[in-house]
Order: structure tokens, then C-alpha cells, then sequence
């Protein structure tokens, strides 16, 4: 049976809201409803909550649409909603649009997968197959072993091979060859070590590295989890929420892939080595919170996430952590009425949300980067800033409209539309990655909207820093209007059409 969320509406509540650590039952007279319900779905009795909390139950679609009906005002039932990120460049998305059957065996190709030479293992290797009977693609996934080989097997009775891409876990480019024999050599090539300012930052206005921008700002993430990474050691692990329950520990705040690491690293990172790139706003005070439970196949390991969870995790790091700005860099075609209660009341508290615009290549903007209190951003590149064999290239579009005169474009994989607020660096960003215990610090290069959500979050976290009106407020809606206000009055246009840009490119003047 579908899985659905029970919460407390709060965007409309006028009672005082106590700490999550408050959990008061609630009273029969007003909850008599929400005790019942539960009761008659089978689930456990129904445990104490806050209003921060999303309880998980099993119905039918029928079943719930009579429920909903019964349902008192101040009670939202939703069914569940996924929600991901995109781990993998958006070729293997497109590669993977229609695929109804799988890629069998029988063949395989053979790849062999290096660095200056030397083996890289633990990439992701991806090969793109073509139907032999019609339009149809789909593709084959492998990780390379400790000598740099993967093998990639396919039905050659179905599918004739096209391309291979790899995403190396750190240390250099993603690559991309087209298939020429069974057995076949990828030499990608290192990413720069040019820190602690990179283009992005340039973009900006960044013109030196300060490790008090952002200082006395506090920042959460929602994503896949966060580290070990030396250079984001000062992040607070706020644990993680899955179907609906806490898990307050620091370890449970460890990354179930690299997403989160990424994202984090581009707002705060502080690097010791000066070669390597630091964050937007390194001086903020990042708070980290983990809403994919992991486990998915090879190149997803860290599975979906749902509306329930994010809402709940948007309530958790607004209210309990105080937190400024949110990002959150997932999306899915849906809109949730959890989750926009959840960011209305988050606004109402003083927090502002960042959300990447989604990997669609196209219209809609998905959610919940939709919503109108959202700030919802599209990804950009820059000409010449990313090497031509890395697979990051394919972030170059192929229509006029989406370029510049000044050399910037739309990435071909942005999702775009009317929602958009603004536009930031999304193609190629270089970002840390979790860091084994015997290696050096991990950085990864990837692009989509996912990076450009949170460079929208580390210069918003920048511009706030230097607001004495803005630190001067309480924590409430006028302070999120403000907020919204410092980073809107940096918009500057980069001749783009709105739907693709929104309002612009943000911009720190910094000395």
C-alpha cells in the first residue's frame, strides 16, 4: 500500500511552539481524530509528538481519501512523495529516460580507467546503450576494482554500445570516450589545484579569499549527510531524519554518498592547504542533516528521500537550530502541501530556503524549488572554464538562446521556468568529497542545479554577514524579508531570458 504522512499543520498555528526535546502528548479533545485514524490503519499506538514531527502509515488510496475528508483542519495527510538529487551527470539520466528493459549480458566492455597513468578505483562507470529495434536507450553500470578496470556487460541481441562515462571518486574530471572495441583505455585528466578562489567565486565578485565571510550566519543542509572531511570538521552533525524519525547522533549525519559533502564544502569549506578550493561563505556556521537513508544501486547509493522527511528536517534546522538560510539541493515533479506548510512556517520563523530548480533540461522547475517563498535557482557555466574531454562539457547547451554575450550560459541540464528567483554557477564546480582516514582531503568535481543552489546560499550567507540591519532584526518573518531583500538588490542580468535566469546572477562586492 502507498506509504502517507501525518503532520500538524503550522504555517497557520498561532500556538506557542515548544523544543523538539518538549514532546507533549497530545491532548484527546483536540487529537481524538488524528488517535483514531492511526488506530484503525493498524500502526503502532500513537507516541508523542511535536509539531515538528511526520508520522508514516500504510493506506489506501481509497482508505485516504476518505480519511482526508475526516481530517480536522489542522491536520495535513499527504501521500508520500520522492524526492533525489542527481549523483550522476545528466547524460546518464537522459541516456536512462526510457528504459523499459534491462541491458542483460552476454557482451561487455572492457575499461580500463587512469590517472597519469596509474589505475583510479572506486569510479563509477557508465555505458550507454542503443536499442537495436527502435529509439530506446538505457545503460550499464560498474565500479572500478583497485586496477582501475571495469567491466560493463550488455545483450548484444538488444542493445549496441555508444559511449562510456566515468566519475572518478576524487582527484580528477569525469570522463567520456565513444565506444571503438570490447576493450578500451579512459585517461582522465587532474582537476586544478588553484585555490582557495576558483571561477565561481570570480563570478561573484570575490576577489580574495576572507575566512570571516559569513561569520555569525548559520546554515543548514538537508541532503545526503555530510563528511568526514578535515576541511568541514567545524559543521555542526544535526543526525538524520528517515521515514518520519530522528536519529540525533553525529554519526548518523555521515554522508551515504557524496552529495551532501559537495554541497556543504561549496558553502563553507575551510580548507588548510591554500591549493585547495574553500567555501563560498567560510566563516558560517554550517548545520548538517541527512534525509537519504543510502543503499541504492551503484551511482544512487544514497536512494530517495520524500516530502515527509524534508519537511520534517526543514522544521528541525529553522526552529531548534535557528538557522538563517536552508539549502536544499533535491527536487521531484510533485508539490507537497507538508512541505510547503513546513518552508511557509520556516519563513514565518526568520529562515529563508535556497532549493536547486531540478535536472530537467527544460520546464517545469520542480519542487519544492516551485514554491513561492523559495529561492529557487537555475545552474550557469562559463565558456572555456571546464577541459573539453571532461564529461562536465555536456553542460554546454545547444540553443543560441541560452548564451550570453559575455560568455555565460544556461547549463543545457537546468530545469527552467517562471519559478526561478536567480541564476548561479552550476557546471564543473569543484567541491569536497568524504575523506577516508589514510588519504588526502577528497575533492570531486560534478555540475546541476545542486551546486548552484547552495553558491546561492554561501554568497546570501556572505551578504548577511556584512547586514547590520539584518543581524539587528529577531528572528521572524520581517528578518526572512530582509534576507530575501540584501540578496535580491545583488541581482545583475546576464542578458538571459527570465525564465532562464530569474532575476540574475548574485554578487558579492568584496575587497
Amino acid at each position: 500500500m502507498p506509504r502517507y504522512f501525518i503532520a500538524q499543520r503550522l504555517a497557520t498555528s498561532t500556538e506557542p511552539e515548544p523544543p523538539l526535546e518538549d514532546r507533549p502528548s497530545f491532548t484527546p479533545e483536540k487529537f481524538t481524530m488524528r488517535a483514531a485514524f492511526l488506530a484503525d490503519t493498524g500502526g503502532a499506538a500513537p507516541r508523542s509528538l511535536s509539531p515538528t514531527d511526520t508520522q508514516v502509515v500504510e493506506l489506501a488510496t481509497r482508505e485516504a481519501a476518505a480519511k482526508q475528508a475526516e481530517m480536522p483542519s489542522d491536520v495535513i495527510l499527504e501521500e508520500e512523495k520522492l524526492r533525489s538529487h542527481d549523483l550522476l551527470h545528466p547524460m546518464a539520466q537522459q541516456a536512462a529516460t526510457n528504459t523499459q528493459l534491462p541491458p542483460g549480458v552476454g557482451a561487455a566492455v572492457e575499461l580500463l580507467v587512469t590517472l597519469d597513468g596509474q589505475p583510479i578505483e572506486a569510479a563509477v562507470a557508465m555505458l550507454s546503450l542503443q536499442s537495436l529495434r527502435g529509439w530506446m536507450e538505457t545503460m550499464s553500470l560498474a565500479t572500478t576494482g583497485p586496477d582501475g578496470k571495469a567491466e560493463l556487460l550488455y545483450d548484444p541481441r538488444m542493445w549496441r554500445p555508444n559511449a562510456v562515462t566515468v566519475a572518478p571518486r576524487s582527484r580528477a574530471w569525469g570522463g567520456y570516450r565513444p565506444v571503438t572495441s570490447s576493450r578500451m583505455t579512459l585517461p582522465l585528466m587532474a582537476l586544478p589545484r588553484s585555490g582557495p578562489l576558483a571561477w565561481w567565486h570570480h563570478s561573484l565578485g570575490i576577489g580574495r579569499f576572507s575566512a570571516d565571510l559569513g561569520s555569525g550566519i548559520r546554515v543548514g543542509v538537508i541532503d545526503t549527510g555530510i563528511g568526514p572531511h578535515p576541511y568541514l570538521a567545524h559543521a555542526k552533525r544535526a543526525g538524520a531524519i528517515i521515514g518520519g524519525q530522528l536519529d540525533a547522533s553525529e554519526n548518523a549525519t555521515n554522508d551515504v554518498a557524496e552529495h551532501g559533502t559537495h554541497v556543504a564544502g561549496i558553502i563553507g569549506a575551510r580548507p588548510s592547504d591554500p591549493k585547495d578550493y574553500a567555501g563560498i561563505a567560510a566563516g558560517a556556521e554550517l548545520v548538517a542533516l541527512r534525509v537519504y537513508p543510502g543503499g541504492g544501486t551503484a551511482g544512487a547509493q544514497s536512494g530517495f528521500t520524500n516530502n515527509g522527511d524534508i519537511a520534517q528536517a526543514i522544521t528541525r534546522l529553522s526552529r531548534d537550530e535557528e538557522c538563517d538560510i536552508i539549502n536544499l539541493s533535491s527536487s521531484g515533479p510533485l508539490p507537497s502541501e507538508i512541505e510547503i506548510d513546513r518552508i511557509t512556517a520556516a519563513f514565518n520563523q526568520g529562515t529563508l530556503v535556497v532549493c536547486s530548480a531540478g535536472n530537467g533540461g527544460g520546464p517545469p522547475v520542480l519542487y519544492p524549488a516551485a514554491i513561492p517563498f523559495v529561492v529557487g535557482v537555475s545552474a550557469m557555466g562559463i565558456l572555456n572554464t571546464t577541459p573539453q574531454m571532461a564529461v562536465d562539457i555536456f553542460g554546454m547547451p545547444m540553443f543560441s538562446d541560452r548564451y550570453s554575450m559575455t560568455g555565460a550560459y544556461l547549463a543545457a541540464f537546468s530545469s527552467f521556468g517562471p519559478e526561478i528567483k536567480c541564476i548561479a554557477p552550476g557546471v564543473g564546480i569543484i567541491s569536497t568529497v568524504p575523506t577516508s582516514d589514510n588519504s588526502q582531503p577528497a575533492y570531486m568535481a560534478a555540475s546541476g542545479t545542486s551546486m548552484a543552489a547552495p553558491i546561492v546560499a554561501g554568497t546570501l550567507a556572505a551578504l548577511l554577514s556584512r547586514d547590520s540591519t539584518y543581524k539587528s532584526l529577531p528572528r521572524g518573518r520581517e528578518r526572512a524579508v530582509r534576507a530575501w531583500s540584501v540578496l535580491a538588490g545583488t541581482f545583475r542580468s546576464l542578458g538571459l531570458f527570465f525564465p532562464y535566469q530569474g532575476f540574475g546572477l548574485p554578487t558579492i562586492l568584496s575587497a
